[in-house]
Order: C-alpha cells, then structure tokens, then sequence
C-alpha cells in the first residue's frame, strides 16, 4: 500500500477520535446543565413540600371535617421525598400534589373562616409564589432538555450518540 494512503487512513482515524472525544465531552456538558437545571426543580419543589405541613396544621384548625383531604395531602407529600429522578411517576405524583393542593384552596367556600385566617391567606401566597418559580425553573430545564435532545438526534451526532450509549431524556411537564 503507498504511503500516502496509510498517512491518509491515519490521518482519518485521529481524525475521527478527535471528533469522538469532542462530542463525547461536549455530551457530557449537555447533560451536567440538565442534572444543573434538574436539581433546580427539585430544591423548588422541595421548598413546595416544606410548606404542606403548615398548610395541614391551618386547614385542621379551620376546616373540621377535612380529615380525608388533609391526609391525602400528608401521605403525598411523604411519598414525593425519595423521588429525585425524573420521569412519569415523579410527574404523576407532584400532579397528585397540584391536585390537593387546589382542593385546599377551594374550601373557602366551604369554609369562611379560612379566607379571613391571615395563616391561611399568607400560606397561600407564598404557594403561589412558590408556584410561579416551579413553573420558571421547569421551563428553564424543558428547554435545556430539549437543546440536548436535539444536540442527540442530530443526524451527524447520532453515530456518536449511539457509541457512547447517550439517548433522548424526558421532558417533565405538569402544571404546579
């Protein structure tokens, strides 16, 4: 064989190791902004978690009856504080949480003792704010998920993709 053709093939192949060693570190960094923006959503979601036990204590006091609703809404909580990996189940369970927590804010009708309790009212507006911040951290981290989910599907970056193991992550949308 000539020897250009082996300087050729050589060059081909430090080529290509160089091109793989890039993307594989340049995968990686994708994917530590997703762990980044991950670990956002679950301090605020945490924070969220933090709040139920004092919500629990005002609505016991002002809304008698509520038993059922009040543990439901502990019972959530305990579950949700081991779930750290994102995913249907951990989706479905701060929905579940979403879900009580409207039901909580509806019994002031029931209730009218509630929305006149400064506890109550100041519990609900720091729900909200904590709210708002889930809503911005998770379309924060939607975004960087779907910017990596690209960078994966591209169709020049896919072969490396597929050395490396490296495939698409699930975008973790549910209204707070």
């Amino acid at each position: 064989m000539p020897q250009s053709i082996l300087v050729a093939i050589f060059t081909f192949v430090i080529l290509l190791l160089m091109a793989g060693t890039f993307l594989f570190f340049y995968f990686r960094g994708l994917l530590h902004e997703v762990h980044e923006k991950w670990e956002l959503v679950l301090d605020n979601l945490r924070l969220r978690l933090d709040k139920i036990p004092n919500l629990v204590e005002t609505v016991r006091a002002l809304a008698p009856g509520q038993e059922e609703l009040v543990a439901e809404l502990a019972r959530l909580r305990a579950g949700s504080w081991q779930m750290v990996e994102s995913g249907g189940s951990k989706v479905n369970r701060e929905l579940e949480i979403s879900e009580k927590l409207n039901d909580v804010w509806n019994l002031h009708g029931q209730f009218p003792g509630l929305e006149k309790d400064t506890n109550y009212l100041a519990l609900k507006n720091e729900f909200k704010e904590v709210s708002k911040e889930i809503e911005k951290v998770l379309e924060d981290y939607n975004g960087q998920v779907r910017a990596y989910n690209k960078s994966v599907g591209n169709l020049l970056m896919r072969p490396f993709a597929m050395i490396f193991r490296i495939s698409r992550l699930p975008v973790f949308e549910f209204e707070a």
